[in-house]
């Protein structure tokens, strides 16, 4: 079971509330009222707290767990991951006087991108290698290549936004592709540059795994019909003969592990009553 669930869920509500009024932190160097910075200041380091609250419970969840790491899993720790490192400079960011210095420049970037992008991302492809069995009407993804998309994007995920902050704290600014009167200062920071370009093609070419991926599923992928591939607890993993049952759940909402192969875990109950 997830640990701290209900501090979760509040940290959940404190990040969503803390979020709708931190948006001043964009604008440190706009001419705002010093006492405004100040508590924009404030409530983005704040955001921090739930935020923490949230990635220890992740990091508990997992210490307490009986893991096996197939491609859904590999890509949840690899958001894990990234949301931490991303999640690092905002409260660098969060400083008024530390930002004016970094503020449009390549740092904000990688803080963007690996916090938001990326571990979205990686989220999302979790949930698509988990639930492909449902949405492509009992095909499996291929493992081999879902753990070669896996690790490629990773290391490449990385090897892009982790040189982006080392631009941003040189001084590079975002969206200029030369800077007039730099020339000797752009030069310096070239190959820095051109590592991060080769890594974003890597990045790019990565992706075209998964695509492969899905059209050969598509196409001739394993069947495994209504099987429960992931031994999964939830009502979706049932098979179509059960909908029509009146089920009785014994599991919280986010208790996992320990299902039969097709679920009937959930049955058992009511059948115990129907028995009765």
């Amino acid at each position: 079971p997830v640990f701290g669930y209900k501090g979760m869920v509040l940290a959940t509500f404190a990040i969503a509330l803390l979020g709708s009024v931190v948006w001043g932190h964009h604008m440190f160097v706009s001419g705002m009222s010093p006492y405004a910075g100040s508590v924009f200041s404030i409530m983005t380091m704040a955001v921090a707290v739930p935020s923490s609250l949230k990635v220890f419970s992740w990091i508990a969840t997992l210490w307490r767990g009986r893991l096996n790491f197939p491609t859904p899993m590999l890509f949840s720790i690899g958001f894990l991951s990234l949301f931490i490192a991303g999640g690092l400079s905002g409260p660098l960011l969060a400083q008024p006087v530390l930002d004016q210095y970094v503020h449009d420049t390549y740092f904000v970037v990688a803080h963007f991108h690996l916090i938001m992008a990326m571990a979205s991302i990686f989220s999302i492809f979790a949930a698509t290698y988990y639930w492909a069995p449902i949405l492509l009407h009992g095909r499996m993804l291929s493992e081999r290549l879902g753990r070669w998309q896996f690790w490629l994007t990773f290391f490449g995920a990385y090897a892009v936004f982790l040189p982006m902050h080392l631009l941003g704290l040189a001084g590079h600014p975002r969206r200029y592709s030369q800077l007039a009167g730099s020339a000797a200062y752009v030069s310096q920071l070239l190959p820095l540059q051109r590592f991060i370009t080769y890594a974003a093609i890597l990045l790019a070419a990565a992706q075209l795994l998964f695509l492969w991926n899905l059209l050969q599923t598509v196409v001739r992928g394993e069947r495994i019909g209504e099987a429960n591939p992931w031994r999964a607890t939830t009502l979706e993993w049932l098979p179509a003969s059960e909908w029509s049952k009146e089920l009785m759940v014994q599991r919280g909402p986010c208790e996992y592990g320990g299902a039969t192969e097709d679920g009937t875990d959930y049955l058992m109950q009511h059948e115990a009553n129907a028995g009765a």
